[in-house]
């Protein structure tokens, strides 16, 4: 049964037994609307996992009183858990911690904003459309720590500035330094990653022993990140492309004239085509 694709930030993987693995991966608008046949249509195969959202996983198919996480055969009914210790109960104080990471966000953000209006001379409203953050989702937090292996996870919370150039964002970054303790600091200008991309990344704490990633981007180098991470994350990056059109970006955020009359040239369309290209 297809369903439409949502944001992969939702979802985690769930491993089956050999008698019930789903083939391929799917992702479901609404899993309160698909009955258990619905279910049955896609079991079978031989595919070890399935992509499923929070909501998917503390369901219980098959109606035994174990959610679909514990359940060893959530398509059947039976005792048989996954774990001694049930997995729901990690699944549901992680998304406690996202909670409270959500409002964390919020004071963190508003913190922020204020540092880089009054740098700015500006409002805090004014800083709105150069300001943003978020707080990393539950299923993300679980996917992060079991692929990558971090015990620790130091982007939980996390804000960005988008600026114009290189000296705009050493210019918050400095100020951001006179307000939090830095643990950890990037700076992708001067430390080159083999795809080219630019910015600089802060880890830091605040008073409150808060500890969230800082991302300072421009705003050319941040459309084309953009569009190439959604890229990425399918499988369908062009890696040389990419490379090339963050070199663009950068010399017209520097003024270049040439760069600056390319890339401004640049349609949304033409930047994901270009990416597209092999």
């Amino acid at each position: 049964m297809t369903k439409e694709i949502r944001t992969i930030n939702e979802y985690t993987r769930f491993r089956f037994n050999k008698k019930e693995t789903v083939r391929g991966h799917f992702k479901f608008v609404n899993t309160k609307t698909l009955s258990l046949k619905d279910h049955e249509r896609i079991k079978g195969g031989n595919a070890k996992a399935l992509v499923l959202n929070k909501e998917f996983l503390l369901g219980d198919f098959d109606k035994d009183g174990l959610l679909n996480i514990d359940d060893k055969l959530p398509f059947k009914k039976s005792n048989e858990t996954v774990e001694e210790t049930k997995l729901s109960d990690s699944l549901f104080k992680v998304d406690k911690e996202f909670m409270n990471n959500q409002n964390k966000t919020n004071k963190i953000l508003k913190d922020f904003r204020k540092i880089v209006a009054e740098l700015k001379g500006q409002s805090i409203n004014e800083t709105r459309n150069s300001i943003d953050g978020r707080a990393k989702s539950p299923i993300s937090l679980l996917n992060k720590s079991v692929n990558i292996g971090i015990v620790e996870l130091t982007d939980k919370i996390g804000a960005r500035y988008i600026g114009k150039n290189y000296d705009d964002l050493s210019q918050v970054r400095g100020e951001v330094l006179k307000h939090y303790t830095l643990i950890e600091q990037r700076d992708y200008y001067h430390d080159l990653r083999p795809d080219g991309y630019k910015g600089i990344h802060l880890i830091v704490k605040d008073r409150k022993n808060n500890v969230f990633e800082i991302q300072l981007n421009s705003e050319r180098i941040r459309r084309i990140s953009e569009f190439n991470h959604e890229l990425y994350k399918t499988g369908r990056q062009n890696a040389s492309q990419f490379t090339r059109l963050i070199k663009l970006a950068e010399r017209a955020d520097n003024g270049e004239p040439y760069a600056l009359k390319t890339y401004n040239k640049l349609t949304d369309k033409k930047i994901k085509e270009l990416l597209l290209n092999k």
